[in-house]
């Protein structure tokens, strides 16, 4: 499927052909000058196409039964539907006569696919190219922390960012770095039981159950609701969970501890965590 629609085909134009071939037998030659197994929309068109190959190159003929047998010989007969399958593109077949242009018609839909698929991949790539452009980078803690501006950060965003950094609350843990995170996978014991289970649902692991990557947390007042799961609509709330320490899940991260922290305290962490927002735009592609 392409984009949720049948990609071009003309799978009855196949069947004639591949019937015509069992019939006619001169046809390969014809069809083989247009088509390769790939041209085939239909997999078990591509398996009997590569048994008549098979069967040229061992130079015996093409015809219902050896077309079958050749199938039952690499064990793909019954992948193809067995052989009432082969014996009905027989049956299908009116003539042979107009067989070169169905085969440049199953030729033209195989270049309409590929065309579909190049363009697709090239879409993908190009977006992938700009993305990779879109550098966070632009926030007043980058201009305090990498351009030495003093002044960029207000004395209680400093005072909150001295909380992060603090071995007590330990944030840098796991959020350091440029990006403000060491892109780990780490439970961080928001239930008891995970409705998601999260890396594990790759490794099949029940050690990574509740794992989630560690998000950066650059621009992160604009990306609520926070967790895996949206279940946070507030950084007061994040910090809550973290304060507490989180459930405890026997998978729970050894970085997480439980901390005390004061209102005020809590509203310079906020402070610190607002001012990791871009000024200015990331698409700096002109």
């Amino acid at each position: 499927m392409v984009y949720g629609k049948v990609p071009p085909q003309a799978k009855e134009l196949e069947e004639a052909v591949l019937g015509a071939v069992m019939l006619e037998k001169s046809a390969f030659d014809t069809v083989s000058e247009i088509l390769r197994p790939e041209c085939f929309y239909v997999d078990a068109h591509q398996r009997i196409f590569r048994a008549m190959q098979a069967l040229t190159t061992k130079s015996s003929p093409i015809d219902l039964l050896t077309v079958v047998e050749e199938l039952k010989l690499k064990e793909e007969l019954e992948m193809v539907g067995g052989a009432y399958f082969v014996t009905r593109l027989t049956n299908t077949v009116v003539s042979t006569a107009n067989i070169e242009a169905h085969a440049r018609i199953i030729l033209q839909k195989f270049l309409q696919r590929e065309l579909i698929r190049i363009s697709g991949e090239t879409i993908v790539d190009a977006i992938a190219t700009y993305e990779r452009t879109l550098i966070s980078g632009w926030s007043r803690y980058d201009r305090f922390v990498y351009r030495g501006e003093l002044g960029a950060l207000t004395a209680q965003e400093q005072n909150g960012m001295a909380l992060f950094n603090s071995e007590e609350l330990n944030c840098t843990g796991c959020h350091n770095g440029f990006d403000l995170s060491d892109h780990s996978l780490q439970n961080i014991g928001q239930y008891l039981e995970y409705a998601d289970p999260g890396r594990e649902r790759i490794t099949v692991d029940p050690a990574d159950n509740g794992k989630f990557k560690v998000p950066t947390l650059r621009n992160i007042a604009l990306t609520a609701p926070y967790m895996h799961d949206g279940a946070m609509s507030s950084l007061s709330q994040v910090i809550d969970h973290f304060a507490s320490g989180g459930l405890a899940h026997p998978n729970r991260s050894a970085e997480m501890s439980s901390f005390a922290i004061t209102a005020e305290e809590k509203a310079d962490l906020i402070a610190f965590l607002n001012s990791l927002t871009d000024e200015q735009s990331i698409d700096q592609v002109r």
